[in-house]
């Protein structure tokens, strides 16, 4: 799952436009530019944006194709299973406190499933999606960088 970010160049600094989320637009610096942190930037803002949405209940953009040009931010396998997590509570259209009855999960274990920056374990997550019948298969793809 990725989302695709734009670079363009606005009196000597580039400005960071991710195509999914309009809220996010930001300037980089000549020195960010410099010591490549244009990729680590977008990925924070990308992450920050996900987790904003998340934590007032707005819809998830839907992530690029492969096909979309631009660079892209790739998200970690665990942000992929949270936000899966978070589809269905929107689909389902149930409180947080009777989806976390559905995954057989404490309110505060649901609220740290959906969390973004929480260290949480990975077959948690797997097994919450499995209580809604739903499974998670991985595959994984190793390509040399261009």
């Amino acid at each position: 799952m990725h989302y695709t970010y734009l670079e363009a160049a606005d009196d000597g600094e580039v400005i960071l436009e991710v195509v999914a989320f309009p809220e996010i637009v930001c300037a980089i610096s000549p020195e960010d530019q410099s010591h490549g942190r244009t990729p680590a930037i977008a990925y924070d803002a990308v992450k920050n944006a996900l987790q904003a949405r998340i934590s007032y209940n707005d819809e998830i953009p839907s992530p690029a194709t492969a096909e979309a040009s631009g660079k892209h931010v790739v998200l970690s396998p665990l942000d992929v299973v949270k936000l899966s997590l978070y589809a269905e509570l929107r689909k389902r259209g149930c409180s947080r406190a009777e989806f976390a009855k559905l995954v057989a999960a404490t309110p505060t274990t649901l609220s740290r499933a959906l969390d973004l920056y929480h260290a949480s374990r990975f077959e948690v997550i797997s097994d919450m999606l499995g209580r809604l019948g739903l499974e998670v298969r991985t595959e994984v793809k190793i390509a040399k960088a261009q």
